[in-house]
């Protein structure tokens, strides 16, 4: 019997950079063919996952000590030596500016740090949830659509990188910190049973701070994986900013990132091997945001982004006005917005000249990630590349980008230069 997914469990993609308001800025740390799928399926647009757990014994848990749980479609056919593995975004403990071990606690009592409220091992669930690139309906995503899936549950407060051998003890209850663990011992989970080592290509591939998370992660995946299986990543809405926080004037994500970094020692571990500023307490927050080590990734990525990320506008940049809407603000607002989207683009272009293989999709529009829009992904939001002249969606502008890797043909970035409030949507 399928477990229907409540709208509950995938609360926990929307709260990524809900509320920071921060007024404390103190240094203080402590093949394309493909056989249809079921009859349901095709008219319901559900799919059926499969939950595994992963054994204490291996370190991993979530936030409250629960077992560390994880999601799985079957690849057939074409896709079934190939691998889709998605980094949900969910944010991290303190982004709303409480106290750390307060944010985890009440994380700790839902479904953003437990696993408790998902079913069993073995057992189905069905959702409607998981669109456009991670879709396994043909007619959304015939590329991938009989690719193995894999969906890893965010329930460690740290975006998937702490880690702590023994647990803190906080308003008597023991909290856990491994999401460094939960995320090896699934790909370890699925080596041993799902063969993923002998696969022909793995994508990886997060939204939001999953975005983010994956990331940091590729090239140490990279040199985990096999060095024959192809390897490339998707990052929706990953590419967050270290600016300054218009309220508090401090740089409050980069100090937010930081004490997670600090409680949970992160320094220590091996996905940080290649980051020069690992041993420096300081400085470790450019371990973390990846306008400072993204040009060194080694692994081919396809970036989607909107170049004025809403979320990241409304909470970390203070632009709090902008929770009504852009007509919620002030004239004031639009020479702030433009300086964000300078540097973004600064940055972005400097990637771009270094990064000849890799794929850009940037909107101007004040938007966040795009995973949960199949008409984001089929055509519904375009953006222009300059360098065909055409206008293209997400789906258009990934294919081109995948298809034309395998040709070895120079892809073409979609980045839209046109004043950011021109033909988008305004709340």
């Amino acid at each position: 019997m399928a477990q229907k997914a409540s709208i509950s469990f995938f609360i926990i993609l929307y709260l990524f950079f809900h509320s920071i308001q921060a007024n404390n800025c103190s240094d203080d740390i402590i093949d394309t063919t493909i056989s249809p799928p079921p009859a349901s399926s095709t008219e319901s647009n559900s799919t059926f996952w499969t939950i595994y757990e992963i054994d204490n014994s291996t370190g991993a848990r979530c936030l409250d000590g629960s077992v560390y749980k994880f999601f799985h479609i079957e690849g057939f056919g074409s896709g079934a030596k190939k691998f889709m593995i998605f980094f949900p975004g969910g944010g991290f403990c303190g982004y709303e500016n409480r106290p750390f071990l307060d944010s985890c606690f009440s994380r700790s009592q839902s479904m953003a740090g437990s696993s408790e409220f998902i079913g069993s091992n073995g057992s189905i669930y069905e959702t409607t949830f998981f669109l456009s690139y991670f879709s396994s309906n043909p007619q959304i995503n015939p590329l991938f659509a009989n690719w193995n899936k894999i969906y890893l549950l965010t329930c460690d407060g740290t975006f998937f990188q702490g880690f702590l051998e023994e647990p803190i003890l906080y308003n008597g209850t023991n909290l856990y910190f491994r999401g460094y663990n939960n995320t090896m011992a699934t790909f370890e989970f699925l080596k041993q049973n799902k063969a993923l080592f002998e696969a022909e290509e793995v994508i990886i591939m997060g939204n939001s701070s999953g975005g983010q998370a994956i990331l940091i992660w590729m090239d140490f995946l990279r040199k985990y994986l096999p060095s024959g299986i192809k390897m490339s990543g998707i990052s929706d809405a990953g590419l967050f900013l270290d600016i300054v926080n218009q309220n508090s004037q401090c740089h409050l994500f980069r100090k937010n990132l930081q004490i997670v970094a600090n409680y949970t020692k992160s320094s220590r571990l091996d996905i940080f091997e290649g980051c020069k500023y690992r041993n420096n307490r300081k400085k470790f927050y450019k371990c973390l945001i990846p306008e400072y080590f993204m040009a060194n990734i080694t692994v081919d990525m396809f970036i989607i982004n909107s170049q004025n990320d809403f979320e990241v506008m409304r909470t970390a940049y203070g632009l709090h006005c902008l929770d009504k809407g852009l007509n919620g603000c002030d004239k004031t607002v639009d020479a702030k917005i433009w300086k964000f989207r300078e540097k973004f683009l600064r940055i972005v272009m400097k990637l771009k000249a270094k990064k000849k293989s890799w794929g850009f999709w940037l909107r101007r529009c004040l938007e966040h990630y795009y995973i949960s829009s199949d008409m984001a992904w089929m055509g519904n939001l375009t953006t222009y590349s300059a360098e065909i002249n055409e206008w293209n969606s997400i789906r258009e502008a990934y294919y081109r980008w995948y298809e034309g890797r395998n040709n070895k043909e120079l892809p073409a970035a979609f980045i839209d230069l046109k004043n950011w409030e021109d033909d988008c949507p305004v709340s």
